[in-house]
């Protein structure tokens, strides 16, 4: 058996037909729009707890910013135009065995992913920079979500999201020391605690599950 046809039976098992409740919740859930209010908190603590240091501020948004820059569009620029692997709802032997939901289908290509590039790109980069566990497992737990969301609308195989994930704290880590050599630090969370976050993530989890 092919690495390709080992692909092919592991998506069409991720890619089942599910309720219309299921599909909604994780529809939304691939949105980012879903999750701007989790973004806003986490900046939110970024400056409040820097309030002090603006030049700590300015050099962590560059930061984030370039990571960000790397995570979006290596994936989308550089390697999908090249490796040129066809997403599996673009895929003519198991398009017929793959369920969508509402129509969507997206783009031709889809090796890496970039919603897993840049879901654990953000993650571990909020990661060194917070070094708070709650933080951590929140963060992690929304890129996880956001990786199986792809896989449950049917438009990436597991090593896109693999690679993608990978690519993404690499990317993470590069920019973090680069932060760092410059002169950025770890935001001083020893005496404080940025609980909304992990509280954020848990009540759009919830406010998913309710609208759905």
């Amino acid at each position: 058996m092919t690495i390709q046809q080992i692909d092919n039976k592991l998506i069409t098992a991720i890619n089942f037909d599910g309720s219309n409740a299921y599909d909604a919740f994780w529809w939304q859930y691939t949105n980012g729009i879903t999750w701007s209010l989790l973004a806003a908190v986490a900046v939110f603590y970024i400056v409040y707890y820097q309030r002090h240091n603006w030049r700590q501020i300015v050099l962590a948004v560059i930061a984030f910013a370039v990571m960000f820059t790397l995570c979006d569009q290596i994936p989308s620029s550089l390697i999908k135009p090249l490796v040129a692997r066809l997403r599996p709802s673009h895929n003519p032997d198991i398009i017929d065995q793959l369920s969508f939901v509402n129509g969507y289908t997206g783009g031709q290509y889809g090796f890496p992913s970039n919603h897993a590039c840049n879901g654990f790109g953000v993650a571990m980069f909020l990661t060194l920079l917070f070094r708070n566990r709650s933080v951590s497992i929140a963060a992690f737990l929304w890129a996880m979500g956001s990786c199986y969301s792809r896989m449950y609308l049917g438009v990436h195989y597991p090593p896109d999201i693999l690679v993608g994930a990978t690519l993404g704290v690499l990317f993470a880590l590069l920019t973090y020391y680069l932060y760092k050599k410059v002169g950025g630090n770890p935001i001083p969370y020893r005496n404080h605690n940025p609980w909304a976050i992990p509280l954020t993530f848990v009540l759009t989890i919830a406010f998913l599950f309710i609208q759905t």
